[in-house]
């Protein structure tokens, strides 16, 4: 029974820090306002067109633990913007559109900004989007995230939608806003 008991502690342990680890680091956003709310058309999504001027902003959201990060944001399907310039309260090095290593300055954790950047709108078709990828230089192939032990870890990444379309809806326009109710009230919907 004893020996019962000390394995099921020792797999509960090993269970709960190894899933943990990944989630841990949080994830790389784009964002197409500084609020990162869901009020329309969302974060995620940009209405725009060429010859028009946006500013995005990348978010290391829910982190735990970390000390930076290294990607580059990249346009899909069809996307053409120019870069215009980026800032960033932390040191950087390269830029996001060819890879850009971001130091925090120290053991962070949080959702904060950690860059911003200014394109102008070349081509922006319907459902194309800007995604963030691996930094050329990565030696994972993946979004990396630096952890407090100085771990390089896979990072998971959310990008921003241009000109949503069904079927093409924005990850962020799943999040349906709750409010407080009673039963009653939504029984007088249908009566």
């Amino acid at each position: 029974m004893r020996a019962f008991i000390s394995t099921t502690v020792l797999i509960t342990i090993v269970c709960c820090f190894s899933s943990s680890g990944g989630a841990q680091t949080g994830q790389i956003i784009v964002y197409s306002d500084t609020s990162s709310t869901t009020n329309w058309p969302g974060p995620c999504a940009i209405f725009a067109g060429h010859g028009e001027y946006i500013e995005i902003y990348v978010v290391h959201d829910n982190a735990h633990g970390v000390k930076g990060s290294s990607f580059k944001l990249g346009e899909m399907s069809g996307l053409i913007l120019i870069y215009t310039y980026e800032s960033s309260q932390f040191a950087k090095t390269g830029d996001a559109s060819t890879g850009v290593t971001i130091d925090y300055g120290g053991c962070s954790s949080g959702s904060f900004l950690i860059l911003s950047v200014v394109y102008g709108i070349f081509d922006a078709p319907t459902c194309s989007s800007l995604d963030v990828l691996p930094h050329q230089n990565s030696a994972t192939g993946n979004v990396e995230i630096i952890n407090c032990a100085d771990n390089v870890v896979a990072g998971e990444w959310y990008g921003v939608i241009f000109n949503p379309h069904d079927p093409c809806d924005p990850w962020c326009w799943g999040i349906a806003p709750v409010h407080e109710t009673s039963w009653g009230r939504v029984k007088a919907l249908y009566e």
